[in-house]
């Protein structure tokens, strides 16, 4: 009996240490490479299709996590030695109308296989409901992809987009997780079948966002899985407000869309790149986060250039005193697509930011105050890096003319500016020429 129990404490401590070793397991970030262009630039969606954490949030850092040492334990989100199932994300759409699921893009970091016949096998594609914070029941139909596309996909940088043979409707809590499942891979070190989907930096996001299967079948989130590596997987859920919606390209590139109150009254703005066929521009409001109601159209001048657009809501405060504005970007061929959600608040300390966009030498930015504040602003490249600072200033409530001096030296390229004005920060997509 004493043998007994000694061979059992042995056990105990052993799974516990192999346990704790996945836990504490090193994790070496490496930021993909050449570009990430694609990721930055995702085809544009139709029917009333949209997408969550779309575009990406410059606070974040695209990477991929490899495991152990010079990465012969395998990948954080795909293929390793300790034989994980599946690697997925957790999306909560219920603020939302959106009802149901048409399909996902993956940005995935590796794909590859030492053993050629591997290449025809294929990664599944599964979504999940929510079961109490963690994935539950399957929903919907499972879509396979060969692994020899995500890696034609990986060596052109570009997006590993699926589309499921029919839109999954979502649970009425509209909590869910779109994974992909590799187990038919293997990670060994005489032969390796390389899978591994591109992530935020470590603390980019909070707990929860990332998910695994482990071999037992039991699901965990990044956070307890690795010892507090706090990630998100790049999965751009392609959603849509009924079950005939489908995700295209549009032929057009919003470059920017901004807003600016002055008093009760909304100014809107955006420019567009390669407008051709274009059908014209629905400026929509919502006041409650949901409904929305159009409030203006302007026809499309296709000039085949970047063309500015303005539209001022009169009055806008008058149902609410927070608003949501976008834009319904109109094909020829009746076709559209949604620009990103602006929120306008009532109590803001901006009356009105105008800049001509795109810009030559340096930015010149009219801000007018409702009262005296501290500006501050910051400029990052397309890959999150900081390329130009201006240092805080205390400016009048008036109208103020300010020269943003740090980007005389930028490149030519597209840019994101943010403002901060006291406790407001404004986020603004600008063009260099």
């Amino acid at each position: 009996m004493r043998k007994f129990y000694l061979t059992l404490l042995t056990v105990l401590l052993l799974t516990s240490v192999t346990f704790g070793q996945r836990k504490v397991s090193n994790q070496i970030a490496v930021k993909p490479s050449p570009s990430l262009s694609p990721i930055l630039n995702p085809p544009g969606t139709a029917g009333a299709c949209d997408t969550l954490n779309y575009p990406i949030p410059t606070t974040w850092t695209l990477t991929y996590y490899v495991t152990g040492t010079n990465g012969k334990d395998g990948f954080v989100a795909g293929t390793n030695t300790y034989k994980d199932k599946q690697k997925g994300n957790f999306f909560d759409a219920s603020s939302t109308t959106y009802n149901y699921l048409s399909g996902a893009g993956f940005y995935f970091a590796k794909a590859n296989s030492n053993k050629s016949a591997d290449l025809s096998k294929n990664v599944m594609i599964k979504v999940y409901d929510d079961n109490g914070g963690a994935p539950g029941n399957q929903i919907g139909t499972t879509v396979n992809i060969p692994l020899s596309q995500i890696k034609t996909d990986v060596g052109n940088n570009a997006l590993t987009q699926v589309t499921f043979p029919s839109p999954i409707a979502l649970p009425a809590s509209k909590k869910f997780y779109v994974t992909i499942d590799v187990s038919n891979f293997s990670w060994t070190l005489s032969t390796k079948d390389s899978i591994s989907l591109v992530t935020t930096k470590d603390g980019d996001v909070v707990p929860g966002e990332g998910w695994e299967q482990w071999s037992d079948d039991s699901w965990n989130d990044m956070n307890s899985a690795w010892g507090g590596l706090n990630v998100a997987l790049i999965i751009l859920p392609y959603l849509n407000t009924d079950a005939s919606g489908t995700c295209s390209t549009l032929p057009v590139h919003l470059l920017s869309f901004t807003s600016q109150r002055n008093n009760n009254d909304i100014n809107l703005n955006w420019t567009i790149a390669d407008e051709i066929g274009m059908k014209g521009y629905e400026v929509q409001r919502s006041s409650n986060n949901g409904a929305y109601s159009t409030v203006a159209y302007v026809p499309a001048l296709n000039n085949n250039k970047n063309q500015g657009y303005s539209v001022t809501d009169k009055n806008a405060f008058a149902s609410s005193a927070t608003l949501q504005y976008r834009i319904k970007q109109i094909d020829g061929d009746g076709s559209f697509k949604y620009s990103k959600v602006l929120q306008v608040k009532s109590g803001s300390a901006i009356n009105d930011v105008v800049f001509a966009n795109p810009f030559n030498g340096a930015l010149k930015v009219q801000l007018n105050l409702a009262n005296s504040q501290t500006v501050s602003a910051k400029v990052y490249d397309l890959q999150g890096r900081l390329a130009a600072i201006e240092k805080p200033a205390t400016y009048s409530g008036a109208s103020n003319s300010i020269v943003l001096n740090s980007t005389a030296n930028l490149k030519s390229g597209t840019y994101i500016l943010k403002l901060n004005v006291g406790t407001e920060e404004r986020t603004y997509k600008i063009v260099k020429q």
